[in-house]
């Protein structure tokens, strides 16, 4: 069996899971979403190590949320096991547990001392359907763009990595955070296509860290 399939040694190991939420399920909060893995997780009987104290906990943690009406295309959550662990086998037997709507694409094993995802994830790749696209132009010609928050304004034209239109009803935009300064897609997407967020159609379709380059 190939090693890069098959996780055997004798320390607890994580293993990260690349993951959709799409269809109907899009409607899920984060909480519900995670329920709805931690539960798959638990009946497909995987060797989840368990948080030490008085309240022990499945060892499982999910990168940035995606908001209630959102779709993913690649989401991710990190989860500790006990190896042996075999990445194929048990993916498929994580599928054939999940509602439509839900999937899991690949699991890996990462390095005990990686990067939590949400420290890693800073950067957001987001499709967009149903807004005013003559808008993208204007909003990349501005050099700053301010929105208030609770205690200061915020430049919402540098969160914007880029945008484009990338058919007759979609475009394309890639957001990043900021330093503290977090994306918050309620202020940016009306913004940018002149549309409240309620009327446009998001899919997230990548997550990136920087590492020499995102």
């Amino acid at each position: 069996v190939s090693p890069d399939r098959y996780v055997n040694r004798f320390k607890p190991v994580r293993i990260r899971v690349e993951f959709s939420k799409t269809g109907v399920l899009k409607y899920l909060s984060h909480l519900e979403l995670m329920i709805l893995y931690q539960r798959a997780v638990r009946r497909a009987g995987f060797p989840i190590e368990y948080s030490k104290g008085f309240h022990p906990a499945p060892e499982i943690s999910f990168g940035p949320p995606l908001g209630v009406g959102i779709a993913g295309l690649s989401e991710y959550f990190d989860m500790k096991v006990t190896p042996p662990f075999d990445l194929i086998r048990n993916r498929d037997k994580l599928n054939s547990l999940l509602p439509e709507g839900a999937s899991i694409r690949c699991m890996s094993a990462v390095p005990a001392n990686a990067e939590s995802l949400n420290s890693f994830v800073t950067c957001y790749e987001y499709e967009v359907k149903g807004g005013d696209l003559s808008g993208v132009r204007v909003f990349l010609s501005e050099k700053e763009v301010f929105a208030k928050r609770e205690k200061y304004d915020i430049n919402l034209r540098e969160m914007v990595e880029e945008a484009e239109i990338v058919g007759e009803d979609a475009a394309r935009i890639v957001l990043a955070d900021r330093g503290d300064k977090k994306v918050r897609l309620g202020e940016v997407l009306p913004v940018v296509f002149n549309t409240p967020i309620e009327e446009l159609t998001v899919t997230r379709t990548a997550l990136f860290g920087w590492d020499n380059g995102w």
